[in-house]
């Protein structure tokens, strides 16, 4: 049964990302083991990329459609250590202090998320994501102990490789940006969510 309405986030997971290219030229992309991603308060990813319609004739003449991904703000308890060391380029030095250079090069890596409802979580993937410097914030407690949330500012844009779907019965080549699962989705595919970011399936149309 479907969702009626969707009411929290849990189950925040981040993995690493490689991008290679094989012997005929071809990108390929591959993504690291899970890491966990605790103390989610509120995601946010608004679409990018989508321009402004063009009108004519009164009324809208041409619909611009290139998605170039998303961007927004995961709200969280902290941002991992090993994400931070990862994606931003930081470097751990022999005393185990976390170093913050000027060339620190960035990485993506893929996010994967549960967006609970009243019936089942909705799981969703985006397969490129990177991050922005987090902003460093503090302030005095004042009578209270509530912690403070971090936001780690996140753009997500398509990936480098192709992936063949299938438009009106043709094989087309696409970025893949996210995913979402269903209430019908495959059980096994729901599962796994977590485990690896999902590979979609895809056969040829039957004539």
């Amino acid at each position: 049964m479907a969702n009626k309405v969707l009411l929290g986030l849990e189950n925040v997971h981040w993995f690493e990302l490689t991008e290679s290219t094989n012997d005929q030229g071809v990108v390929e992309t591959t993504y690291g083991a899970a890491h966990s991603w605790p103390g989610a308060v509120n995601l946010a990813m608004d679409p990018a990329g989508d321009g402004e319609p063009f009108y004519a004739d009164n009324g809208i003449y041409y619909m611009p459609g290139e998605n170039v991904g998303y961007t927004g703000t995961l709200e969280n308890a902290l941002i991992p250590e090993d994400l931070e060391e990862y994606a931003l380029g930081q470097i751990v030095d022999d005393n185990d202090v976390v170093v913050e250079t000027s060339q620190g090069p960035k990485k993506a890596f893929a996010i994967t998320a549960d967006l609970t409802g009243d019936e089942r979580a909705r799981r969703i993937v985006f397969y490129k994501v990177f991050l922005t410097r987090p902003s460093v914030n503090a302030q005095t407690k004042s009578g209270s102990n509530t912690p403070q949330t971090n936001n780690a500012a996140l753009t997500a844009v398509p990936r480098a490789d192709f992936t063949t779907v299938y438009r009106n019965r043709q094989a087309v080549q696409e970025h893949l940006v996210k995913a979402s699962t269903s209430a019908s989705s495959n059980a096994e595919a729901y599962t796994s969510w977590h485990t690896a970011p999902y590979t979609p399936t895809v056969t040829a149309p039957t004539p």
